[in-house]
């Protein structure tokens, strides 16, 4: 596929996103996974995981690609294993696999160039959290998962991104996202994510911030690069070919 027009004149790279449920792309809307079907698009007729991923890969020119696993984030480790393990063999993964403690890593594959993505929503302790940043090699990106800006997941003592940096800060992780599912697969516009991505820049001024939720417009990623992120996270905007 040629290069997508926001990829092309992106301030910043597009990371493009999969979202797998029972072994197929789903479509992600608002964060209400109970309603999430196969997503059928000129990026992926059929809701294959490995052609929609190298569709986004080559409409971003990127090797990157963020997975959420999201039967492993409801508990569900194997429906979906073989397919991360082909993803993370051919690209640099963004890998959400729904990580609650240390030992639900050890599972998983080599992920060469790429980066685990632990999540609020599901991270059972901030011990956790420093364990893994230094024991993986390329250290771990911790995910701000956010409903309408609060902070999801039993971790939290605090429900603000701002007041949740400072853990963060204190576990050693160098490269964090801002994850708004309020606004996922809405092309809304990223609202309460500029609001969100604010705080976690002014509290956390010094690490890689990677930013998603409703970005639908080369402006909405304008508008994020000058707040500081290093990468965009899409899906919808280059599934509907906007």
């Amino acid at each position: 596929m040629p290069l997508h027009p926001l990829a092309r004149d992106s301030p910043i790279p597009i990371i493009p996103v999969i979202d797998l449920m029972g072994g197929k792309v789903v479509r992600a809307i608002r964060g209400d996974r109970a309603n999430y079907r196969p997503w059928h698009s000129h990026v992926c007729p059929t809701a294959d995981p490995l052609e929609a991923a190298a569709n986004l890969t080559a409409m971003t020119g990127q090797r990157r690609l963020y997975v959420a696993d999201l039967d492993a984030i409801a508990g569900d480790r194997t429906t979906n294993a073989e397919i991360v393990h082909r993803l993370a063999a051919k690209y640099d993964l963004l890998l959400d696999p729904g990580i609650r403690t240390a030992a639900d890593a050890a599972s998983l594959p080599e992920l060469g160039n790429g980066q685990l993505v632990v999540g609020s929503e599901t991270l059972a302790d901030w011990e956790t959290l420093a364990m893994l940043a230094e024991d993986r090699p390329n250290g771990v990106a911790f995910s701000f998962d956010l409903r309408g800006g609060r902070l999801m997941g039993s971790a939290r003592e605090a429900i603000s991104p701002g007041e949740a940096a400072s853990r963060v800060s204190d576990s050693g992780v160098l490269d964090v996202i801002a994850l708004e599912l309020e606004q996922v697969g809405t092309a809304s516009g990223p609202n309460s994510l500029i609001e969100s991505v604010t705080g976690v820049r002014d509290a956390l001024p010094r690490v890689e911030l990677m930013a998603g939720g409703g970005i639908k417009i080369l402006g909405d990623i304008r508008k994020l690069a000058e707040l500081g992120c290093s990468a965009s996270l899409i899906a919808t905007a280059l599934h509907d070919l906007r």
